[in-house]
């Protein structure tokens, strides 16, 4: 083969190589989309909505103006919430799993916890309102959320916090016994502690 020949062969060698576009370069995964939603409804609504989502929301009782961050996953929640009561801000915190819904917040330095059965799917607002709780499920809430992407560690119970077993029921009686828990807290922040268990 002559030098002539190698020649011409090498330029369409090389010619064919110049067409060949690039190599693709890995696209960047774009981030999920947040979703956003608002609206009015309960903290039940949002647990059974079946999505993962974070939530700021806000709702009033007799005892005082309530309103915080909650986090929906799997038919489980937690919720950090503010309480305005009687001119005081409070800070309370909420889990709701296994069929109990947790609260606990700190009086004077001290942790007080409390835990009831979550109401069933039969409960009327009303009814639940009775119980006396601020963890009441039927809540009516205003509220805007977004996807979130679950963390089960969110639902965890703190280790150092004692949960007292508190009746659901609504009778007269045992709304006496759990609001009782309050008496003995110093005067000063008694009103809070009564607040957290809606407690009139």
């Amino acid at each position: 083969m002559n030098k002539k020949l190698l020649l011409v062969v090498g330029i369409a060698l090389l010619a064919a190589g110049c067409g060949k576009s690039a190599p693709a370069q890995p696209q960047a995964q774009s981030k999920p989309a947040v979703l956003q939603a608002s609206g009015q409804g309960s903290f039940k609504d949002l647990l059974t909505a079946g999505k993962s989502q974070k939530c700021e929301s806000s709702f009033g009782t007799p005892n005082g103006n309530y309103s915080g961050t909650a986090y929906f996953a799997s038919g489980k929640m937690f919720g950090d919430f503010t309480a305005q009561v009687m001119g005081k801000t409070n800070e309370f915190f909420m889990v709701i799993k296994d069929q109990s819904v947790y609260t606990w917040l700190e009086v004077t330095g001290k942790v007080m916890g409390f835990k009831t059965a979550l109401p069933a799917a039969t409960t009327t607002p009303a009814t639940t309102a009775q119980s006396g709780t601020a963890a009441d499920v039927n809540q009516k809430i205003t509220y805007t959320c977004q996807n979130w992407n679950e963390d089960d560690s969110f639902f965890a119970l703190p280790a150092d916090v004692t949960f007292k077993d508190m009746p659901a029921a609504a009778s007269p009686a045992v709304n006496t016994k759990k609001c009782s828990v309050c008496d003995t807290a110093p005067a000063s922040v008694k009103a809070q502690c009564l607040a957290a268990l809606n407690c009139k």
